[in-house]
């Protein structure tokens, strides 16, 4: 007999998959959104930041024109960093609690884009779940989002599909 449903009957147990580590799911999903970012603007800028993240904060004393902020390296003229995040435990009650994981990321994008002198999205996976974008409210004051299935946390931030964010105009994306 097989071991599997040998355990299974001994146990009651199925098998359990094994949870991928963080730093390699991470990675992948960041490779994926650039490949799906190039796809969406027709260009091969987009690209994991060597190091991921933690390169533009060990490499702060680069000239500036090397200087890389956020997860993604993007089109010179993006107007965006971007922060990537994927499997962390973050669920609609996070909202409300300012020690989730959900106002880290948004600190750290926040930082991220001061220091980048750049406007910030922030892109979250949750495992088995499409992707969602969130961005600062004063970016989005332009926009007709009525179209577009959203939210607003505590009206600063608008949280929205990635797929749907997406569908804007490239003059939303890029600097004038």
């Amino acid at each position: 007999m097989h071991d599997d449903f040998e355990n299974i009957i001994e146990t009651g147990e199925f098998k359990k998959t094994k949870k991928r580590k963080g730093k390699p799911k991470g990675s992948n999903f960041e490779r994926k959104l650039a490949k799906e970012l190039n796809s969406r603007f027709d260009t091969k800028e987009f690209a994991r930041t060597p190091g991921s993240g933690a390169f533009a904060t060990t490499h702060k004393n680069l000239p500036s024109h090397l200087q890389v902020q956020g997860d993604l390296i993007t089109p010179k003229d993006f107007r965006f960093i971007i922060e990537a995040k994927c499997g962390y435990d973050i669920n609609i009650n996070s909202v409300f609690s300012k020690k989730s994981e959900l106002w880290k990321f948004i600190k750290q994008s926040i930082k991220e884009g001061k220091e980048a002198k750049k406007e910030w999205i922030l892109i979250y996976k949750k495992d088995y779940c499409d992707p969602i974008a969130v961005l600062d409210q004063r970016v989005m004051k332009n926009v007709e989002v009525h179209q577009h299935n959203y939210f607003i946390i505590n009206n600063l931030y608008y949280c929205l599909p990635l797929k749907e964010l997406l569908q804007f105009s490239n003059d939303f994306f890029y600097s004038k």
